[in-house]
């Protein structure tokens, strides 16, 4: 269990933003409907399927309410601006500038996440690979199940490549080694196509306005920890002691007691 989604931006501040200035244009919408629908009060309107709904009701499409503030905004009630666009912000007490001591916590709101890895591993050349992985996050409410679940997925790659592939070699003069995709290496699809499961539990946030908490990051940052304690558990009978989250078969073999073996046995088989 981890903390999950950190200093998501997108989810709680900029839709919350997003959602005060389309309340103001919908204030708008309303009292020029109230003036199609006579003696309606705004306040007990609503924006229902293209009409502007009084509680008796009686209606008038939205666009004869939205035209009212364009050809006679006159008739709109004093204190209501005649445009339909709105500028907003949100800027809630909980969030803070840093302090003398340059802390700050960047975040809103959290999101959380658990997930379950399990991996396969070669006996003889260490070479490892995932054979199942669970996801469940909790990002407050869900904006939009296809975006969320491509954000989980990406995380979940990028979370591979840091703890399987990626990494800046060099050699002992200095010299960088991984200069090139040939060898720095990223995941690709054919070493995604583990089995997947994800799942959301939804515990909407009390400080934003739709209860979202944000899911951009979360498994970047979990899936390495979680795929380095399955790695763990499954050599630890063999007497190897894994203690970096970034796990090859590379590694896993310089941590072996049977060192020299394991190296005859990954040279073997990758000259075969």
């Amino acid at each position: 269990m981890t903390s999950g989604s950190y200093s998501s931006r997108f989810a709680p501040l900029v839709t919350s933003a997003v959602v005060a200035a389309a309340d103001t244009i919908a204030a708008t919408v309303k009292a020029a409907g109230a003036t199609l629908l006579e003696g309606a009060d705004p306040g007990e309107l609503t924006l229902l399927d293209g009409k502007v709904v009084h509680p008796d009701g009686r209606s008038v499409a939205f666009r004869h309410a939205a035209g009212v503030v364009h050809w006679d905004p006159a008739s709109l009630p004093d204190g209501v601006p005649a445009r339909l666009y709105a500028e907003a912000e949100f800027s809630p007490r909980e969030t803070r500038a840093a302090t003398a001591d340059d802390r700050i916590n960047s975040s809103l709101c959290y999101g959380f996440v658990a997930e379950i890895v399990a991996v396969r591993i070669d006996p003889d050349t260490l070479e490892i690979e995932v054979d199942r992985v669970s996801s469940v996050h909790d990002a407050g409410t869900v904006l939009d199940q296809t975006l969320l679940d491509g954000q989980v997925y990406g995380a979940l790659v990028h979370g591979l490549g840091g703890a399987a592939y990626e990494e800046f070699t060099h050699a002992d003069s200095g010299q960088p080694t991984a200069a090139t995709f040939l060898d720095y290496l990223c995941p690709t699809s054919a070493e995604a196509g583990f089995d997947l499961r994800t799942d959301h539990v939804v515990t909407p946030s009390p400080l934003t306005p739709l209860g979202a908490k944000g899911c951009g990051e979360g498994s970047s940052k979990s899936f390495p920890v979680a795929y380095a304690n399955a790695v763990a558990d499954a050599l630890a009978p063999r007497g190897i002691d894994i203690t970096a989250c970034r796990c090859t078969a590379r590694y896993c073999t310089s941590c072996s007691p049977r060192r020299e073996l394991l190296t005859w046995h990954s040279t073997a088989a990758t000259s075969s």
